[in-house]
């Protein structure tokens, strides 16, 4: 009790700590971009009707994981390379170069592997409706996701911070556009998303011409190959994992469902939110930090107090999340009564495994990943098939918090055996 008292106390220096210094750009950037997505997600869960926004979530779900596992593995290989040479100013043009030529190739190799699962109806068949679009979506997320984070690997935050926001408002301009002029229907949505991301394409083209770059990095694909494999590994697994979900509700003949569990999931942005400035302002302390023990420990111990005040927000978030739903929604959405709660015990174990994940990339064990995807994957998946034939969108979160307890338990195990070694070495 003394304990959650003094974290009350000092949770006013959290919110110090997030508004001055390095984060608080990121935490801008994060916090907008979040903000925005919900509002977006307010205006077409009302305006579409519940049968149709489950399609929505569907469509979403399917390019969600196109783009992330194609932006995954070059993505989070750049963010390193752009981490360790953010004092060289004269090769950051070199560094966004590559990694705007990166994504590209990468997000068109996607676009054909999804005209080609197309071909074999092997896509969810709301993306017919809109098929250019979608492409254009997906060629363009992978590219800009790509130059955000060597923007912030580089300590950009600031150029992080416009890119991020000329997407948002784009999309909640273009979506208010439409809502207005045309109705939003499966059939434009996917238009409103793809014209935001061109508009970040081309501030981030505008700045990459500013940088004046020379060259492509070449060296930066010795970390592709050596990270990215794995990360590839690993994201394929993860994104499957964790975006899976809406497609097993769905196959299990609760196509309905699709949009409450999606709902509530969305209410957990304000915690992600949290989680994600966390990650993306410590890495790369982290990684600047180099070998020196109290640098790193420094770095460790922010970590750890943030995700503890993150954890208390994400308990006592719901239920001020509940009560707006009901009210909002006027019954519509009434299982948000024991699902956010499930999903919000599922986040507390996420953000414990903060600290973990963050210490074995700081290690560049990156192959962990890899296999604790396999794990929780190979544990989730089945459980969530049967839970959810079983107890509908409640056993398909009771699946999901399994397989978070999951992957803490193997991150852990992990860390722990790597500090072992460290002190039989030393």
């Amino acid at each position: 009790m003394r304990s959650l008292f003094d974290m009350l106390y000092r949770f006013p220096s959290l919110i110090r700590r997030i508004f001055l210094g390095e984060a608080s750009q990121v935490f801008i950037a994060q916090s907008a971009t979040k903000a925005v997505s919900f509002l977006v997600f307010v205006i077409m869960s009302k305006s579409l009707a519940r049968e149709q926004y489950s399609q929505f979530v569907l469509l979403f779900a399917f390019l969600g994981m196109a783009t992330e596992i194609g932006s995954v593995a070059f993505l989070q290989s750049m963010a390193r390379f752009a981490a360790e040479h953010r004092n060289e100013r004269s090769r950051h043009g070199s560094i966004i170069l590559t990694a705007f030529v990166g994504g590209t190739f990468a997000g068109a190799f996607l676009a054909m592997i999804t005209l080609i699962l197309l071909k074999i109806d092997f896509v969810p068949s709301a993306i017919r409706y809109s098929i250019h679009a979608v492409l254009i979506y997906i060629v363009a997320m992978v590219s800009t996701s790509s130059i955000n984070a060597v923007f912030n690997g580089l300590g950009l935050h600031r150029t992080y911070l416009i890119s991020l926001l000329t997407n948002s408002f784009a999309l909640l301009a273009f979506t208010i556009l439409a809502e207005n002029q045309y109705g939003l229907s499966l059939h434009n949505v996917p238009y409103v998303y793809a014209f935001s991301a061109i508009l970040q394409v081309l501030f981030q083209l505008i700045f990459l011409v500013r940088k004046k770059p020379r060259a492509i990095e070449f060296k930066s694909y010795k970390y592709i190959i050596t990270y990215g494999t794995w990360y590839l590994l690993w994201s394929v697994f993860s994104i499957i994992e964790s975006k899976v979900d809406v497609f097993i509700i769905d196959a299990s003949g609760f196509r309905n469902d699709v949009a409450a569990y999606d709902v509530s999931l969305r209410f957990l942005q304000i915690i992600q939110v949290v989680a994600t400035t966390i990650s993306t302002v410590a890495l790369p302390q982290l990684l600047a930090a180099g070998k020196d023990p109290s640098d790193l420990e420094k770095a460790r111990g922010s970590i750890r107090r943030n995700v503890r005040y993150a954890a208390l927000l994400n308990f006592l978030l719901i239920p001020v999340v509940i009560c707006f739903v009901y009210v909002y929604y006027g019954g519509r959405y009434n299982e948000i009564f024991y699902l956010y709660p499930l999903h919000a015990v599922a986040m507390f174990f996420f953000l414990a495994n903060l600290p973990l994940t963050a210490e074995i990339y700081r290690l560049g064990a990156v192959r962990y990943f890899f296999f604790a995807s396999i794990i929780v994957a190979a544990a989730k998946l089945p459980l969530s098939y049967l839970l959810t034939g079983q107890l509908g969108i409640m056993g398909t979160a009771l699946s999901f918090i399994a397989s978070q307890i999951v992957a803490f338990a193997f991150f852990f195990i992990a860390v722990r055996q790597f500090r072992h070694r460290q002190e039989v070495i030393t």
